[in-house]
């Protein structure tokens, strides 16, 4: 196709999963491939200030690093920079861009992109003035361009226009939720008042990042942006090595995809197995919640938090404004942080001696659960113990359950509407509960703190375990034992596993505690089945 361009950016985009720390050989390895592929442009990484934690050296692309790699002759090579990167430093743009960049004549860079956000749009178009000068091809990408205004988008490229200093134009499908319509009508308002080179960054959120960016090129677009094996923040890019497969089948380009692929079965899929990038159903849901990518990322990348714990911060995520990334909501979402330590707890009601020496059984949501369901309602019928399921649990009909326990974690968000539905047998911290207007029968409260401590009224526990909670609430309740079912244990790592040991070895020191259904915690060991 004529004046089409495909511009790899691997070592920029995949950096999200790797902190762009890339091998040395890898690298060599995919400049040598990508320019036998006949790959246009190649965006190198990207270009930024000192940092105060540790990234590789793809995230500063120094010119020092530049002069160290082989390049191959064929692309052109470039850098991209966040407009913020140099908006938000100490230094007015003339002098940010003078620290961050040498004149063209002096590198080895041909081009250089500025990503901004629309109303960054001034500021960036400065910064592109200022490269223009140095002599570098500049391209300019407008971030999250789904879903703002035809006036909006009108604005920003009557802008970029106006300034004579930008080459190419991008706007970028920052959160992964383009269709085909909404992409058309982009470049519609964006052809309003530009009428040179259009780029497209799309991401692959719905699955939908080939179909838009092949798309694109029926729609005058001559940019298009990808990744290998799609390694890019969040669910990724369009893939490198499919979409020139897809050009020279549909449009007879002479790209050579067959170049890329051992590159690609070496070393891409591997580190694609590992960091797990790629489309899901929680980056899909995201998309369509206009949910920043990075919020699913760090969701998926964290293996304190399993199936529930995800779910149900997605759906926290989707109730607030989350197109812009912001670690305080990711830890609202999970409840981290919500209890700080405290040497006293807020007091509630008494709950000294409410077992009278009877057995609890507590219901975990463990898989066992599900699996021995029957048996676990046979047990209950006939031994008749006090039941406390944590939190909500549907394996086990709510007749057969006296209390359900909750501390305001994370699995609360999913089932809100249901702990209406019991706060007559509801166990709770009443304080945690006063902002979704949820009034727990007994008002147990807890708080986190650097020991253990259990009275009357209140307990202090060191983790945001429900199952601590409970355990603290059946010590000072006077159960005479605890058995315990679908305490199956966390994925290996977890940390919550070792949170929950040491919360089971505390409490089977005060009390007899036995598992009676499968567990890899070391615990005493008992069968369901044994009544």
């Amino acid at each position: 196709m004529k004046n089409l361009k495909v511009l790899d950016c691997t070592l920029r985009d995949g950096g999200y999963y790797n902190n762009w720390d890339f091998d040395e050989q890898l690298v060599a390895e995919y400049l040598h491939a990508a320019a036998k592929a006949e790959i246009d442009m190649i965006e190198l990484g990207l270009r930024n200030f000192d940092s105060t934690t540790f990234k590789g050296a793809n995230a500063f692309t120094s010119e020092r690093y530049i002069n160290h790699l082989k390049l191959p002759n064929g692309p052109l090579y470039g850098v991209m920079v966040d407009a913020k990167t140099l908006i938000s430093s100490p230094y007015d743009i003339r002098e940010g861009v003078d620290r961050l960049f040498v004149p063209k004549s002096e590198s080895r860079l041909d081009f250089v992109r500025i990503a901004a956000h629309y109303h960054e749009i001034e500021s960036a178009i400065h910064i592109c003035r200022e490269l223009k000068e140095y002599g570098y091809f500049v391209g300019l990408n407008l971030m999250q361009s789904v879903g703002k205004t035809d006036n909006e988008i009108i604005a920003a490229s009557a802008k970029a226009y106006e300034s004579e200093v930008i080459d190419v134009l991008y706007f970028a499908d920052s959160l992964g939720n383009m269709d085909a319509q909404e992409q058309e009508r982009i470049i519609q308002a964006i052809r309003q008042n530009w009428d040179d080179d259009i780029g497209l960054h799309a991401h692959d959120n719905t699955s939908q990042a080939l179909s838009n960016t092949l798309g694109a090129l029926d729609l005058g677009v001559t940019y298009i942006d990808a990744t290998m094996t799609g390694m890019g923040r969040g669910a990724g890019n369009t893939k490198t090595e499919i979409l020139l497969l897809e050009l020279c089948r549909k449009h007879g380009s002479n790209y050579k995809p067959e170049q890329l692929h051992e590159l690609i079965l070496k070393h891409f899929e591997p580190m694609q197995r590992k960091y797990g990038w790629g489309t899901s159903l929680l980056y899909h849901i995201g998309a369509s919640f206009n949910i920043h990518p990075t919020y699913i990322q760090q969701l998926y990348s964290d293996s304190r938090f399993g199936a529930s714990e995800r779910a149900a911060a997605i759906q926290y995520l989707g109730r607030i404004e989350s197109s812009s990334y912001d670690g305080e909501n990711l830890e609202k979402a999970l409840n981290i942080s919500k209890a700080k330590p405290r040497t006293q707890a807020t007091r509630g009601h008494s709950v000294a001696g409410i077992f009278d020496n009877r057995e609890v059984l507590i219901i975990g949501a463990g898989e066992s659960t599900a699996k021995h369901q029957k048996a676990i309602k046979d047990y209950i019928l006939e031994k008749k113990p006090v039941v406390i399921a944590i939190n909500i649990n549907n394996q086990i009909p709510p007749e057969l359950v006296d209390y359900y326990t909750a501390t305001h974690n994370i699995k609360f968000l999913t089932d809100r509407e249901k702990y209406k539905n019991f706060e007559s047998r509801l166990i709770a911290p009443h304080s945690r509960f006063e902002e979704n207007d949820i009034s727990p029968a007994i008002n147990y409260e807890v708080d986190t703190g650097h020991s253990w401590i259990v009275n009357d009224s209140y307990c202090i526990i060191p983790y945001e375990l429900t199952l601590a909670y409970t355990l603290a609430l059946c010590e000072v309740g006077k159960a005479e034992k605890i058995s315990l079912v679908g305490f199956d244990g966390y994925p290996h790592l977890d940390t919550r596993n070792k949170e929950s040991q040491e919360t089971l070895d505390h409490f089977k020191t005060k009390i007899k505690i036995t598992c009676l259904t499968p567990t890899n915690y070391n615990i005493a060991t008992g069968s369901i089945y044994a009544i």
